[in-house]
């Protein structure tokens, strides 16, 4: 837990700013959830490692806006299913981290995730039932792999996993102040 509350006290020092709700809405893994539409695409790797971020946004004139637009795009190869995406973002306070899941993104599709506040947020995706994941050592957080879910962290006091949960890692995803958005590849 040490470990978890450093990393998310480096991310609150380097100004890791609140995100607003995504336009999408969080669904569970499984069948149901709508497709989003598609969408443009660039480079990314799967299994463990952490996926690479697509080509940028059209750039911005004159000032900086506060937020980007993350759009999530379905590449892997054709033997892996749709992904399900869990998003981590500070609270208003940058005090606390809220975790939810799942945004589903279909095979060879792209899914607008929403707007978000600056420099970035973090991720874990998964696909073929969790055999298949997007994701980085650190920060690990509790996911249900099986159902949404939706929870406030607080790093200083940490958060043991629930029973229907597991603890996994995610990706820090940050923009440059010169893009309006980001796609990124989940292949």
């Amino acid at each position: 837990m040490r470990s978890l509350a450093s990393v998310l006290a480096v991310a609150c020092l380097v100004g890791l700013p609140v995100l607003d709700s995504a336009q999408s809405q969080p669904r569970p893994p499984g069948p149901g959830a709508p497709a989003p539409a598609p969408g443009p695409g660039g480079p990314g790797a799967p299994g463990g490692g952490p996926g690479g971020p697509g080509g940028p946004g059209a750039p911005g004139g004159g000032s900086v806006s506060p937020t980007f637009q993350l759009t999530m795009c379905h590449k892997a190869a054709a033997n892996i299913g749709d992904a399900y995406v869990a998003l981590a973002a500070m609270t208003p306070d940058k005090q606390k981290f809220r975790v939810q899941g799942w945004w589903k993104v279909p095979k060879g599709q792209c899914a607008n995730l929403g707007q978000f506040q600056r420099p970035g947020l973090f991720m874990f995706a998964m696909a073929n039932n969790g055999d298949v994941t997007w994701s980085d050592k650190e920060p690990a957080l509790c996911v249900n792999a099986n159902a949404a879910f939706d929870y406030v962290l607080d790093p200083n006091v940490g958060r043991s996993c629930g029973p229907a949960e597991d603890a996994v890692g995610f990706y820090l995803i940050k923009v440059e102040d010169k893009y309006n958005g980001i796609t990124f590849n989940l292949n």
